[in-house]
């Protein structure tokens, strides 16, 4: 599995819909998908998709960006 369709399936299950950090995407992969994923390759992954605009990041008290789904723009 790519790391980005892993996340797209975290997306698409609504696990992003609050913020995650990447050790917290990690340990969910691993323990309901049973995906061994090094932070590195998942990093990147999530970092193309901040860039492409399907998730956002914000960083937390700790220092740590936090993964989620962009809330709906109101019109």
């Amino acid at each position: 599995l790519q790391p980005k369709a892993a996340i797209v399936w975290l997306i698409e299950t609504g696990f992003l819909n609050t913020g995650k950090t990447v050790p917290e995407i990690q340990e969910h992969l691993k323990k309901k998908r049973a995906y061994d994923l090094p932070s590195r390759p998942l990093s990147m992954a999530l970092l193309r998709l901040v860039r492409d605009g399907t998730l956002e990041r914000d960083q937390n008290e700790d220092g740590q960006y936090e993964y989620k789904t962009p809330e709906p723009t109101k019109s």
